[in-house]
Parts: structure tokens; sequence; C-alpha cells
């Protein structure tokens, strides 16, 4: 999904809160939430839909950061590998300009 406008991609996510309130989603799909979010300064949102993104992927954070990668021993409820997900997240904290992003 191409987001030029954070209010769009905010209509999107709360439909599909809406019609799927018990989807728990994928990792990075609720990652680009929280960032959508931030955007919106919807703060407390935002945080809830880091949480879950920690859960689900612990080491996105981190890789958006570009943090050294923490192993908490623990098994990411994701079918994401690490390394597929460095490969695959084409943005970063350096990124000045989130809206021209490809985010998906």
């Amino acid at each position: 999904m191409k987001i030029n406008d954070y209010s769009g991609a905010m209509c999107y996510f709360n439909w599909f809160k809406k019609n799927f309130p018990n989807d728990s989603a994928y990792g990075k799909f609720i990652f680009e939430w929280a960032i959508t979010c931030f955007k919106k300064k919807k703060v407390k949102e935002a945080e809830t839909r880091m949480l879950e993104t920690f859960v689900s992927i612990t080491f996105l954070i981190d890789v958006f950061l570009g943090n050294e990668l923490i192993d908490f021993r623990k098994k990411n409820l994701s079918n994401w590998e690490k390394s597929n997900a460095i490969e695959q997240l084409k943005y970063s904290k350096d990124e000045k300009n989130y809206m021209t992003l490809q985010f998906g």
C-alpha cells in the first residue's frame, strides 16, 4: 500500500480494526500502523501498536532503528526470519518523509 496521506491510511487501519476485530494481523502490518499513528499524533494508540509489534516480531523495531539485534530466545509469532525481515524492511528511522514509502 502506498501511503500518500496518513488520513487515508488511518481510515484503512480503522476499517481493518472494525471489520476484523479478532485478527491479530502481521507484525509488519501492525508496525506500519504504529508509524502512521505516530505521524497522526495518536501517541497512545501508536504505543499500543508498537507493543503488539514487539510481541509479534521482537526484532523488527531494532531493525528499523538500526540497533544491534538482541536475541530474546523467544520464538517469534511471525514466519519472518531475521534475515528476511532485514532485507524486506525498506525504511528506517533515517527516512525523512514516510509519506513516500511503499508499505506492505
